[in-house]
């Protein structure tokens, strides 16, 4: 691989181990502004994942907020609100549950004028989450075997909270000693067609 490629791949990575979701759970937060209108196809903005394995936040192919996670029982996703334009920004917030039988839940709150009215979806989970090793991602969901990013996000990145082995109100995200991984600082991902 070349220094540019290696340069490429690291402009992704977050942190380069995952945390276990912990028998409490894990919650995460995200604030992302999309440079793509709405039905370019589904997108991770921050994620732990690896082919059937770990959790996934950011867009559905209609553009609505979106978590997928891996289960014994196969991939589960769930979506809350309306389709995200472009240019708006929202912050998503998430929990995963180390338990079977709790919760997995989504929400979405407007941060700019146009973005989509605040939403949450919930479901409970039949099935042991199965966890990924590796890095956390920002920007996509995963490297391909061509070390390719899977499910680009195209747009900014910022206020990605991550926190191990508890369930989180997301107002108590940043402050929680819980904390395992915290990246202020925004990353933009130009847009293949130059719209960033």
């Amino acid at each position: 691989m070349s220094a540019s490629e290696d340069q490429f791949v690291a402009r992704h990575i977050a942190a380069p181990d995952g945390p276990d979701i912990g028998r409490r759970g894990l919650s995460v937060q995200v604030v992302f502004q999309p440079a793509s209108a709405p039905g370019a196809g589904p997108a991770s903005v921050l994620s732990h994942a690896s082919t059937a394995m770990g959790w996934s936040v950011g867009l559905d192919a209609a553009g609505c907020a979106r978590l997928v996670v891996g289960t014994a029982a196969g991939p589960l996703a769930l979506s809350a609100g309306d389709p995200v334009p472009a240019g708006s920004v929202v912050r998503v917030s998430a929990h995963l549950p180390g338990e079977v039988g709790d919760e997995l839940a989504l929400r979405v709150e407007p941060l700019s004028a146009g973005a989509p009215a605040a939403a949450e979806a919930r479901v409970a989970v039949g099935s042991p989450i199965l966890a990924s090793r590796g890095p956390v991602l920002r920007g996509c969901r995963e490297f391909g075997t061509d070390r390719r990013p899977i499910q680009v996000f195209s747009g900014l990145i910022r206020d990605a909270l991550v926190v191990a082995d508890a369930d989180v109100r997301p107002a108590d995200l940043a402050t929680h000693p819980r904390l395992v991984l915290s990246l202020p600082e925004p990353l933009v991902i130009p847009d293949p067609e130059g719209l960033v």
